[in-house]
């Protein structure tokens, strides 16, 4: 199965994951995937994620949820689109940390790998914002 929007599809599964309460996910493997996978995870948005044994074309990524059960991330939006792209630099990456940077996480696709924003901001380097996490 071919998906034109590989990145949109992930989104809409993790919101609709997320929306049922599911603690677990299975979503296609792709690199920039696996790279929003590894930001999401070291900023504490989710618990984990793993290539599943038997299909390793798929990933299992594992939810996060306080302790009165509401999921950590409360949004997941897309930013930039095929139709459109959406790029930030240093400066103006600077500025909406100080604004937005308490209420809301952009992920960053930038020539040093995928970021969070506070990440890119330590390197010095900006990029196509992929989505913003509230």
């Amino acid at each position: 199965m071919q998906y034109q929007n590989i990145l949109g599809l992930f989104l809409t599964q993790m919101r609709n994951g997320l929306r049922k309460g599911f603690f677990k996910i299975k979503v296609r493997k792709n690199k920039s995937i696996l790279g929003i996978l590894k930001c999401l995870y070291r900023e504490n948005f989710i618990e984990g994620f793993y290539v599943c044994k038997d299909e390793p074309n798929f990933v299992m990524v594992l939810l996060k949820y306080d302790q009165d059960y509401q999921s950590i991330i409360q949004s997941i939006e897309r930013i930039s689109k095929p139709s459109r792209r959406i790029y930030i630099n240093v400066v103006t990456l600077a500025k909406y940390n100080k604004i937005h940077s308490i209420f809301s996480t952009l992920i960053l696709n930038t020539n040093k790998g995928v970021l969070s924003h506070h990440e890119a901001l330590q390197k010095n380097v900006g990029g196509e914002i992929i989505c913003r996490i509230k």
